[in-house]
Parts: structure tokens; sequence; C-alpha cells
């Protein structure tokens, strides 16, 4: 079949890749080339699977050029097939045309972004803030390209549930803080008032142990010594 996948010859005459090999890769690893879908690691899942079997004699690209377009569906397989036949000779350079075609550079700059401008919230523990910088690997400025691009890939798969829920929780702080606020002004301003209600209550348990007389106030008609 023509590709655009330039596959290596391969010497042994009884090379075969087994159907349930493919049926695992059809079932465990579809890449169609939606924006929301993670081509990273779509493409970390597929090497796993290759991974897990080897051919002897056979080279591991050989392999991998046979069954990747199976990893591939709908507008994804489509832009593999159109590019021009035998144009891809190699592994890396598969993997460097599909990242430049899906990893789109706006989703790198706002994780750049995101991670730049991480701080840690005002009721969060340090060990919560830290165990969420260290997956970005600290400061991304000081990484290998390599490396900084799989802490972006990373952050891409889990930053809808992760931004979600630190956005909640700086809702709830400052919700949490308003309501905290008030109650405690309010509190404060109640046990003004009552003040003097415990201190002549104190004094009228000290003029009785005292055999001090006690009756009513002219002034204010309470009872008090």
């Amino acid at each position: 079949m023509i590709s655009s996948v330039a596959k290596p010859i391969v010497q042994p005459n009884n090379f075969e890749i087994k159907v349930a090999i493919i049926e695992i890769i059809q079932s465990s690893v579809q890449f169609s080339g939606l924006p929301d879908e993670n081509l990273n690691k779509n493409l970390v899942n597929f090497l796993d699977i290759c991974g897990t079997f080897k051919f002897n004699s056979v080279s591991d690209d050989a392999v991998r050029f046979r069954i990747f377009s199976f990893s591939l569906c709908d507008t994804a397989k489509d832009w593999l097939q159109s590019l021009p036949i035998g144009s891809i000779t190699s592994w890396a350079a598969l993997t460097q045309k599909f990242l430049a075609k899906y990893f789109l550079p706006t989703k790198t700059i706002k994780m750049l972004n995101d991670i730049t401008s991480f701080v840690q919230l005002d009721r969060e523990f340090l060990y919560d803030a830290w165990e969420h910088f260290k997956t970005a690997g600290g400061t991304i400025m000081k990484k290998l390209p390599s490396k900084a691009f799989n802490i972006i890939d990373e952050i891409t798969t889990n930053l809808f549930s992760y931004g979600l829920k630190r956005t909640d929780k700086r809702t709830d702080k400052r919700t949490v803080g308003v309501h905290s606020i008030d109650a405690i002004l309010a509190l404060s301003a109640q046990l003004v008032a009552f003040t003097p209600t415990v201190n002549n209550s104190l004094q009228m348990v000290a003029a009785i142990r005292n055999g001090a007389p006690i009756g009513p106030c002219g002034a204010c008609g309470q009872m008090g010594i």
C-alpha cells in the first residue's frame, strides 16, 4: 500500500505482525485529531505497547511504521495519508511532524504562563502547593526542551480538572473569609453588650459569699450590691 511513511525493509521472510496486536492498538490507542485530545499521551501509550513485543532482526522503526496507522482515525489518519509518499523516513521525523501539526503554539503559551505565574493560595497548605508546583518540575526555564514539553503536556492533560479545583478553592477562600469576618464582628458586639451583665453577676456572687446585703439598684432596677 502506498504511504507517506517509508517502511524499512525487513530481512526475515517469516516476519508477521499478529492481528491481536493491531486490535490492541485500535482499542486502546486512538487519535483522531480533535483539539481536546492528547497527542503526546497517545504516542507514549503507543510506544509502551510496542515495547511489549520484539522481533528478531527487525528494527523498532520497522515495527512502529507498520502498525502506527492503526492508532489513527478520522482527520488524523487523513492528514498522515495526505503527506508526500515516502516523505517520512524515521520515527523521530514522524513524531516531529505530528507534534508540529496537532500541538498548537497557543496551548504551549498558555501552559508556560500557568507555570510561570503559579502562586500558593492563602489557605492552601504548603505541601499541596509544592505538589502542584512539582508537576511542573520546578522552574520550566531551566529545563531542556524535551523535558519542558513533557511537563507542558502533563499539565495540559490535567489542566481542566486541576484548574477548576484551584479556582473553586480560591472562591471558597474568599467566601469563607467574608463570612468569617462578619461572624467575628457580630460575636464581638454581643460580648461587649453582655460584659456588664457578666460583671454584675460576678459581683453578686462575691457579695453573697462575703455576706453583703443585696437589693435592687435605684437607677436601673436590677439586683446588685
